[in-house]
């Protein structure tokens, strides 16, 4: 599924019959079929966030080939790959993961929902991309390609 797909059906599967956010798991949407990679930052000109972007740009072809999308929860905003959604909301994802809006974190969620690992500061890509690569579903997608 292509990712204007999956936010589209986003927008669709997280509205109820009123027009509020439905109590379902607001990453329901990537279930199954995209690893996340979540980055809260307190504010856009935080250092860290600008280095953590840099790491991903360096390796956007092991992002691409692990099924990663990259959600940024910065101040009261939410980015998906880049691009703003209405559909997720900052203040319910800090809740979720217990992340205040002054601390810098990255939470990598599995293709089942899970969390997976989380660090209190910048992801190493090294280490993003060895938890992935020993995941069972990992080795399982490497072995029908």
């Amino acid at each position: 599924m292509r990712r204007r797909d999956l936010l589209a059906a986003a927008g669709v599967s997280l509205l109820s019959v009123s027009g509020r956010a439905a109590a379902a798991d607001p990453f329901d949407v990537f279930r199954w079929e995209r690893r996340l990679l979540v980055v809260f930052a307190p504010i856009r000109t935080d250092p860290r966030l600008a280095a953590q972007r840099m790491r991903h740009r360096d390796d956007a072809t092991g992002f691409a080939e692990r099924d990663l999308t990259v959600i940024e929860v910065v101040r009261h905003s939410v980015l998906v790959d880049g691009r703003p959604t209405p559909t997720l909301r900052a203040a319910e994802l800090r809740s979720r993961y217990g992340i205040s809006n002054a601390d810098f974190a990255t939470v990598l969620i599995g293709k089942d929902g899970g969390e997976k690992m989380r660090r209190d500061g910048l992801m190493p890509i090294d280490t993003l991309f060895e938890t992935i690569d020993a995941m069972l579903m990992w080795r399982r997608e490497m072995g029908r390609q």
